[in-house]
């Protein structure tokens, strides 16, 4: 006797819809959910100190979902956070060595403030929630050039 075989379900392609750019009139972007959810109840710090994060991601999942948001899975909300995690460290190593990071546009040079917003976009919710949490170790994780 075999069993019935299952036909894999093709995963919907969530990566061409925009964190920030997937809200409307019902409901907030999937970007600020997220940044509201990472700063509620010391969550970030949960997400640092999980090791799996497989409940963690059902969480913010939810949360989404309760926003009107369902097309965002655990995958996402973990690449997004590591995304949101390394444009975070990258920004922060502008700041710390700007010489090591100068950035011409159109001849000219941008200044290390202008330079970081390009790269970390929500720098001014990310510095005081990851800021404390971060560690060489992250920058070497991440590839981020600090010397």
């Amino acid at each position: 006797m075999t069993s019935p075989s299952r036909t894999p379900q093709t995963p919907r392609p969530t990566h061409l819809i925009a964190w920030n750019r997937d809200g409307g009139e019902a409901h907030p972007p999937s970007i600020r959910v997220l940044l509201d959810w990472l700063e509620r109840d010391n969550n970030y710090e949960r997400w640092r100190q999980d090791t799996t994060k497989v409940m963690i991601r059902r969480e913010v999942v939810a949360e989404l979902k309760a926003h009107g948001i369902g097309h965002r899975s655990g995958t996402d909300v973990n690449l997004k956070i590591c995304m949101l995690e390394q444009a975070y460290l990258t920004a922060r190593a502008i700041q710390s060595r700007p010489d090591l990071y100068k950035q011409v546009i159109h001849g000219k040079e941008i200044s290390t403030a202008a330079h970081m917003r390009m790269i970390c976009e929500h720098w001014s919710r990310l510095h005081p929630l990851m800021g404390p949490f971060m560690t060489h170790a992250d920058d070497v994780r991440y590839n981020i050039r600090t010397e």
